[in-house]
């Protein structure tokens, strides 16, 4: 039996580890989304095969997971954060959903939440506040 090695002896950046466009390419653009919007920004270990009740095969599927393991079986890597995430908070925001349900829905806490839409009525204020020079 091969013992794994610890997570805090790997290196942040694996250059072995496939790009991230590779990776959707394996498993599909929808699946590919999924996994960064669940596991994005942490550093995920993908074991050679995964059962239903595996965190892998619960956020993309059985087939999908099971495309992942093939594709990286027993490597380290790091899904991205999912691009266009402020955007959305912003998007929910204008849409009246309360702070917490947009935490939740997009995976981060309800105080980044609150920062973002703070930073967006800033400056949305400061677009409409007339310049003292002009």
């Amino acid at each position: 039996m091969t013992r794994r090695p610890k997570p805090s002896s790997l290196p942040v950046f694996d250059p072995e580890a496939p790009a991230w466009a590779q990776v959707e390419t394996a498993i599909g653009a929808e699946a590919a989304t999924r996994l960064s919007l669940r596991f994005g920004g942490r550093r995920l270990y993908v074991p050679r095969s995964v059962g239903a009740h595996h965190p892998l095969a619960q956020c993309l599927g059985a087939v999908a997971a099971s495309q992942l393991c093939e594709f990286m079986a027993g490597q380290y890597f790091e899904p991205p954060l999912l691009q266009g995430k402020r955007a959305r908070i912003v998007e929910l925001g204008a849409a009246n959903v309360q702070r917490a349900e947009i935490a939740e829905r997009l995976h981060c806490t309800e105080r980044f939440v609150y920062k973002v839409l703070k930073e967006q009525q800033d400056a949305a204020a400061k677009r409409e506040q007339p310049s003292f020079f002009d």
